[in-house]
This record gives structure tokens, sequence and C-alpha cells, in this order.
């Protein structure tokens, strides 16, 4: 019996009733929860909080079919569907509380987006926002901000400003930025619509002469009616250093680059590290697995160091090249509406002060460019804001896995042959008992038992020790019960009955009482028997029926021995392609090479042995 998956098939016997518990358990609970059959990802649409709702601008590649909002307890509060492609800009209508975090869920007809927002403050007043080069995730930063904002001397940054307005439906805004040594910036506008939003950026550059600062923004709102309210006046202020490149190169420092990881930068731990897997051929044909080239298939999280007590902001990039070459991989660049001119996905954070800060990016996968396994590796550069200059890059490994053709072709060649053998068999039963003699077919049965009584069950009831002690190299003990002992048995009770359809026989014996008493009966275990009794059958008709003589005996025991080999193979193609399994090719190869030939071979040459000591018995 092959013994390439035989550990997952016994795993399975041990845990068929736990798993009939679980599986129920697990109904009872998604049944208090909505039911995703789609891949999650992340999207950036445009959310705005109004009097009745939210007014949500989507972005122009998406073709939503539904929108769903959930409270900070996930529970659903509104629902929206549309019949064809949505508006611009879309209203959804419920009722939302100040400071509270709203999940909006996006449906389109294969996949779902998830996006977060927090409500503003049900106030009057509105809000003022600050950031360089980009606005800061907490809306407090500018009131909390304790550290400096690092800025390079004599190179040009971006100043980031947002107004909110309040609750006053209609005003006007006049803001004043002050800039240390330079022109101050003076916007004007208009609000029509309350709690809506105006955002803009300003290139900046500061001299070299002034080595810190602040920048400081007074922004004042006058309702357009004068019973709507009184005027509004708020400032803001961003604290800044100015340093060299010298200065910053040796503050930062990359840490570690783990893949694959989720969007939010938690690593996939029963993934292979540096792995990147892409979906086998039988899975490309199942909708939710098609690979589109436009969304990311995994994340890689990069740690990067900072040792200032200062805030500095940085563009992180990846690129996927080749080991020798250097030269980027086509199919492994972002699409060419998200990636730079140098085939890279980029992202710029604000590194905080004495700390690793992680940043996730995305890594996509172009299948209409013929993706090839092998091994790569990533490139990952820092570079600061507004500069060229690489301060710090690293090198990290990756390795492409595509599932083997080969495997999948075993697979439908294996089936097929099991259905024919199946087919067969209960075709031409009647015909294969009636050919034997009842005294011969109560020795089949006999043996059949003693072979699970022996083989089965022990191999059964020592797997967990053996996988505990020896781990992966288990079948050096299973593999005593499995082939010696099973061979020894087998060719024994051969060399007492040598007529056709002895092993399909007793075989078949062995599969019942495994199945019936043990619960291991499944198709693949189906597939697997008769692939091997195929081979057993033709190795024992070519050796000759004869097993009295030693060199037949010699020869029967090189022939089951590479066809125990060739069926061990086709036992690790089938977990290959249903159980999405890997292994190294030398740990294949040695499970072929001992557990499937020399044990083999040893527990024919003992059967033999032991089957002419049983004939004289017999007779």
């Amino acid at each position: 019996m092959p013994i390439g998956i035989i550990t997952l098939h016994i795993n399975h016997i041990f845990r068929f009733r736990f798993e009939i518990l679980l599986f129920l358990l697990c109904l009872g609970l998604l049944s208090c929860r909505a039911n995703d059959n789609f891949v999650s990802q992340t999207t950036n649409n445009i959310i705005t909080f109004m009097p009745t709702g939210v007014d949500i601008e989507l972005e122009k590649s998406s073709i939503i079919k539904s929108i769903t909002v959930f409270d900070d307890k996930q529970i659903q509060i509104s629902s929206t569907a549309f019949s064809g492609p949505p508006a611009k800009i879309e209203k959804v209508y419920f009722n939302w509380s100040s400071g509270k975090i709203y999940s909006f869920r996006f449906q389109t007809e294969t996949q779902i987006y998830w996006q977060k927002e927090t409500a503003p403050i049900k106030s009057q007043k509105g809000r003022l926002e600050l950031g360089i080069p980009f606005l800061s995730p907490n809306s407090n930063f500018n009131k909390n901000q304790k550290t400096p904002v690092i800025l390079l001397q004599k190179a040009q940054t971006q100043l980031s400003v947002q107004i909110t307005n309040g609750t006053v439906a209609s005003s006007t805004y006049h803001l004043k930025i002050k800039l240390p040594n330079g022109i101050p910036i003076i916007v004007n506008g208009r609000f029509t619509s309350p709690y809506q939003k105006w955002h803009n950026y300003y290139p900046i550059q500061i001299e070299s002469t002034v080595p810190n600062g602040h920048i400081v923004a007074n922004l004042q709102i006058k309702p357009t009616l004068k019973n709507e309210g009184r005027n509004w006046n708020t400032s803001q202020r961003i604290f800044f250093q100015t340093k060299t490149i010298d200065e910053l190169q040796s503050s930062i420092s990359i840490e570690e680059a783990h893949l694959p990881t989720s969007v939010s930068g938690d690593l996939l731990t029963h993934l292979q590290p540096n792995t990147l897997t892409l979906p086998g051929y039988l899975e490309t044909l199942l909708p939710q697995k098609h690979i589109d080239d436009s969304f990311p298939v995994t994340f890689q999280t990069i740690y990067i160091r900072n040792n200032l007590s200062a805030t500095i902001p940085i563009l992180v990039s990846a690129m996927v090249q080749e080991r020798n070459t250097k030269k980027p991989i086509i199919f492994l660049s972002p699409p060419s509406d998200v990636r730079s001119q140098k085939h890279q996905s980029f992202s710029v954070i604000n590194l905080e002060p004495l700390t690793s800060n992680a940043v996730s990016l995305p890594l996509y996968v172009n299948p209409n460019l013929t993706p090839k396994p092998g091994n790569y590796q990533r490139k990952v550069q820092v570079q600061l804001w507004g500069v060229e200059t690489i301060v710090d890059q690293a090198l990290f490994p990756l390795k492409i896995i595509l599932p083997n053709r080969l495997s999948f072709l075993v697979t439908v060649l294996a089936t097929i042959w099991g259905i024919l053998g199946l087919s067969y068999l209960i075709a031409n039963w009647e015909q294969l008992i009636a050919k034997l003699s009842n005294k011969n077919l109560i020795l089949i049965s006999f043996f059949g038992a003693i072979i699970f009584g022996f083989v089965n069950l022990p191999s059964t009831f020592l797997i967990s020790l053996s996988n505990f002690l020896l781990g992966p190299f288990s079948f050096l003990i299973t593999a005593f019960f499995n082939e010696i002992l099973y061979f020894t048995l087998l060719v024994a009770l051969l060399t007492i009955v040598p007529q056709k359809g002895t092993i399909i026989l007793v075989s078949s014996v062995r599969f019942l009482l495994n199945g019936i008493l043990l619960g291991a009966m499944s198709p693949i275990i189906l597939i697997n028997l008769f692939v091997s009794v195929t081979g057993l059958e033709i190795g024992f008709w070519l050796a000759g029926k004869d097993l009295t003589s030693r060199l037949n005996c010699l020869i029967l025991a090189i022939l089951f021995g590479i066809s125990d080999a060739l069926s061990t193979w086709v036992d690790f193609q089938i977990g290959i392609t249903f159980y999405r399994l890997f292994y190294a090719d030398w740990y294949i190869w040695l499970m072929v090479g001992l557990g499937g030939f020399l044990y083999t071979f040893i527990g024919v040459l003992l059967g033999a042995q032991l089957g002419r000591h049983l004939q004289k018995v017999v007779n």
C-alpha cells in the first residue's frame, strides 16, 4: 500500500466524528454572521458623512453591485443594491453617531472590498488638518504632535491641507498659512453643504538657514446667513527640523520584509515563508480562484527602523528581479496605473521616532504573461521624500511555486484507471470468485483479516506516536507494517494460492475491513488501491506463479518493488493535486526508493520463505 499520504488518511479516521461536531458548531456560528464566499480586499473610495448618511465617491474602476454598512458592533444598519452601473457619487442613508467607526462593504460579482471610516463630531464647527507630505490618519495629530517632522534642507516637499465644514450648510472660509522665510499661502473658498471637505497640496521648501520652526495655519469660517451661527476660528501648526541627507542615512535601516502577509501586516503562518504559491490548473477553473492582475495576490510587510527622535517622511519601494541579471520580473510587476516606471510598488509613510515601522506593499501577478516558477529576489529600497537618493536597500528571497501539471495529469489518469478498475471488478466479480475453490477463498479471506489486524491496526495506532518522535521520517516505523509485514503476508498467500485475482480479492477484503471498522474509506484510497493492485497483478504474472523457485522470487521482489515505488510516487502526485501538499524532491525520492522499493523488496523475500513453510502445512 502506498504510504505517501497515508498519514493524512489515518488522521481523518480519528478526527472524523470530531470534525462532524466542529462542522455543526461552525454552521451555528456562521448563521450569526454574514456569509461571504469572496476574497476580501481594501479600497479607497472617498466617504463624506452628511446629515442623513454618507456620500461615497466611488473609484473609477469600481463596478459595485451593492454597498452594506455595519456599525462598530458589526451589525448591519443599511444596504443599497444596484441593478446597473453605480453613479460616480452614491448616497447611502442611515443615522450615524459622532466618533463611531463604521465599516462599508463594497460587493462586486466576484470580490468584496472593505473600508472603515470614523464619523466626525456633530458640531457647528469644522476641522482643520495639516500634514507633511500627507495627512496623518490621526485626526488629532497637529494637537498631539510632540516630535518634529524632518525636512530636507534645500529639498522641496509638500504640505497637505484639509478643511472639513461643520453643520452650517452654507459658509465661506479664509485660510492663511505662514511659512518660515516665505510668502504666506492664502486660500478663500465656499462650502455649500454640511461636512463638506476641501483638500489641497502645496509645494514648500525650507532654506538651510532655518534649523527648526513651525508652519502655522489660521482658518476662519463665516456662515453665509447671519442667523445660522457665529464666525468660527481655529489654527494648527506643524513643528519641523531640517537635516541633510548625510545626517539621515545612518538613522534609517530596513530590518525585515515578511511575505506572505495580510494587508494589515499579519504574517500568514500557514503558508510557506518567502514563497508565493499560484493557483493550480484545477483552481483556475473556479471563478473565485482566477487571478486578476489589477488586485494583489498577497502582501509583503517591510519593517523599517527610525533611530531619530523625530518623524521622517520616506518613500518605500519594492520590486522583484532576477537573481543574476537583476532585471525586473515583468509578470510580477504591478499594473501600470499603480506602479512606477521601474516596475515597483511603492508607498509613502511617516516613520515614527525611535521605533520600527511596518508598511505593507502589494504583490501582483499577471497570468497573461505566463508566470514561471523559480527562485527570485525582492529588492526593497528606502528613499527620503522629495529626493532620489537611496538611504537604504536590502534583498530578500522569493520563491514562485506553480503546481506541477504532471501531478494533475497523473491524478487524472489514476482516477480514470480507478474508475475502470472498479467497473471491471463489479462486472466480473462472480467470474473472479468462481475460478477459486472454497478452500482458497477461505484462505484469501483469512489472510485479508490477518493483514488488516497485523498491518492496518498497528500502523493506525502508531502513526501519531511515530509522527511525534520522527516527524516527516515517521515512515521508518510505519513502513515496517505498511510495506515489509504487508508484503510478507501477501507473498506468503500468493505462494499458497498462486492464481489470478488473489491480490484483488485479498486487497478488497482489507479495504472493506479498513473502511467498516476504522472509517478509512474514501475515493482517494480507492484510487490508490486500484493503482497498486494493477501493478502487483502485472508483476505477479510476469514473475511466474511458481514462487518455490528462488529465481522467480527474486524477479517478483524486483517487480513488486518497482510497482510499489510507482504506486508511492502516484500517491504523492494525488496528494499534491487534491490536498495542495508540497514536498521536497529529495523527500519524494527517499520515500519512493526506501519506503516504496527497498522495504517491499525485503518483504517479498521474507514472504516467499514464509510461504514455502506454510505451503508444507497446507499440503
